[in-house]
């Protein structure tokens, strides 16, 4: 597939890879939410070692407050309070049982 656009201009790939990046389905978006979740804590938690600081809940969800309230990027934000907000609801789950 490639080949058939190498004569076409720079411009008109990336609108051809835009149109490609809308068809994803609903459990792809999901995945990739999930996945970038996963890494909004993952930094988090390397923040938080790189400082020499405790590993626990508290940390973890002021650094995702923090990372997110730090960043200009809106993706950036929405990825770390959606985190943040994830461990909210599991520890409310965990201490409601």
């Amino acid at each position: 597939m490639a080949r058939q656009f190498e004569s076409l201009p720079f411009r008109s790939i990336f609108i051809l890879s835009q149109i490609y990046i809308i068809k994803f389905s609903m459990k792809d978006i999901r995945s990739h939410r999930a996945g970038m979740i996963g890494c909004a804590i993952g930094v988090a938690v390397i923040e938080i070692t790189a400082r020499g600081g405790e590993i626990n809940h508290a940390n973890i969800l002021y650094e995702l407050e923090r990372i997110a309230a730090s960043s200009n990027d809106l993706q950036v934000k929405a990825f770390s309070l959606d985190a943040a907000e994830l461990l909210r609801k599991q520890s409310e789950e965990a201490s409601e049982s």
